[in-house]
């Protein structure tokens, strides 16, 4: 596996030891390369089994095999690393069958080799990076909607631009239902067009990194939500809504109640004194 950002491994596994070197010299010299070598497939599994790699080059015939066999066995595993398939001239037809089988390149033993072979690893580690941070992308992902299925209230994100609801937890969906997919405005609020009331403008530009907290009633439930709302980064890059909806309803009604209460001792006490003064008035 990569150590830095500039130091990759690689496997070279051909049986012809001039190919070899010119392939390991132009490696080391031009990619600072850690470079292993195999002349056949049994020694290559070895290697491997001991010390994975990012890129595996591979000469098609071998003494106890064929590279493509090879190369599906390589392939099977998640983390595996790119393959170069290296054939001789007029064998294009078996670099055509290693590409279909996803190798990342080929590359034809000719005096072209020390031009072709900079440019087929440079495309076969983009490919190797472009999986790994893929699956580092992924397990992040999961980290976090981990974290929000352990929260008891209801959570969900959605994309400010589509308005698409990209994730909801248990407890979003035990009062909304199925949602992910919909539009948040139609799905939460039944609404055909983005809410008047939406709250992406108050933590989206300037206020990017700001958290905004209001109380709100559901236009579909009528119940009331204590909102906790804040742009987070999507695993995949996005700038998303996030939001926490905290359900307060039996305590605006406790405290509409309460208020309820004081308003009609208040009227109780304003007749009590009105009667009073009348009294006094009359005597």
């Amino acid at each position: 596996l990569m150590d830095t950002a500039t130091t990759i491994s690689v496997i070279i596994v051909e049986d012809d030891p001039v190919t070899a070197s010119i392939l390991e010299k132009l490696l080391e010299e031009k990619f600072s390369a850690r470079v292993k070598k195999a002349i056949d497939c049994s020694s290559c599994r070895k290697i491997l089994s001991e010390n994975p790699c990012d890129i595996a080059i591979l000469d098609y015939l071998l003494p106890d095999g064929d590279g493509l066999t090879l190369m599906e066995e390589i392939t099977s595993t998640d983390d595996h690393p790119a393959v170069i398939m290296v054939t001789g001239k007029g064998s294009e037809h078996v670099a055509s069958r290693a590409i279909k089988m996803g190798a990342s390149g080929y590359l034809v033993k000719d005096k072209d080799l020390t031009t072709t072979l900079p440019e087929a690893i440079a495309k076969a580690l983009a490919e190797v990076m472009s999986r790994r941070n893929g699956a580092v992308r992924e397990l992040e992902r999961q980290r976090l909607l981990s974290i929000f299925e352990s929260i008891d209230e209801i959570t969900y994100v959605s994309d400010p631009e589509t308005y698409e609801i990209l994730y909801a937890n248990g407890a979003m969906k035990k009062v909304f239902g199925e949602v992910v997919g919909e539009k948040c405005y139609k799905a939460l609020e039944g609404m055909d067009s983005p809410c008047p009331f939406c709250t992406n403008d108050k933590i989206l530009g300037e206020n990017t990194g700001r958290t905004f907290i209001e109380d709100f009633q559901n236009r579909l439930n009528q119940h009331w939500y204590h909102c906790i709302d804040k742009a987070i980064n999507w695993p995949d890059g996005r700038l998303v809504c996030y939001e926490i909806a905290v359900d307060v309803t039996e305590q605006k009604l406790a405290a509409q109640a309460l208020e309820e209460e004081r308003s009609l001792i208040d009227s109780a006490i304003n007749v009590t004194e009105d009667l009073l003064l009348d009294r006094k008035s009359v005597v």
